[in-house]
């Protein structure tokens, strides 16, 4: 998070420079100065969204990753896109305005999986027998099989 909020700063600071490079049209620069600070929130917020997602993929639960972000995305943030992008009059202030909120808000149930909805003995359980089947004959003597079947939780 601290990396995102450094490149979400370093943006904000150099969001001039960056429009020039595509347009010296005073209404894109005046536009894009308007919705660069959601633009960098936008940016911080997909830096948490990055490590909850490699979080959840590393546990094995792509498919409820992928529930909640079709819930939040497809079934929430897009229509309320359109409606006010679009029905409203909002254009991309309206897009650059809301869609920010629903990735904030989509970060609270993909934490939930992985410290609410998540076995973390059933996964230190599984962790400890995948090690033991492949190192099986690699020499482990005794003692080291009991510290890996030592029953302390990750959590």
């Amino acid at each position: 998070t601290v990396l995102g909020a450094v490149v979400a700063s370093g943006l904000y600071v150099m969001r001039v420079p960056i429009v020039l490079l595509f347009s010296k049209d005073p209404e894109v620069l005046a536009g894009c100065v308007d919705i660069w600070p959601k633009l960098c929130i936008y940016i911080f917020i997909l830096y948490i969204f990055g490590i909850n997602s490699a979080i959840l993929r590393s546990l094995g639960m792509q498919w409820r990753m992928a529930a909640i972000i079709f819930g939040f995305c497809w079934c929430g943030a897009l229509p309320t896109i359109v409606y006010f992008a679009l029905y409203k009059g909002g254009g991309l202030d309206a897009v650059w305005s809301i869609l920010p909120v629903w990735y904030a808000f989509m970060q609270i149930p993909l934490v939930l999986c992985y410290t609410v909805f998540c076995d973390w003995h059933e996964i230190g359980r599984s962790i400890r027998e995948e090690h033991v089947k492949r190192n099986s004959g690699v020499g482990l003597d005794l003692k080291d099989a009991k510290a890996i079947f030592e029953e302390t939780p990750l959590l």
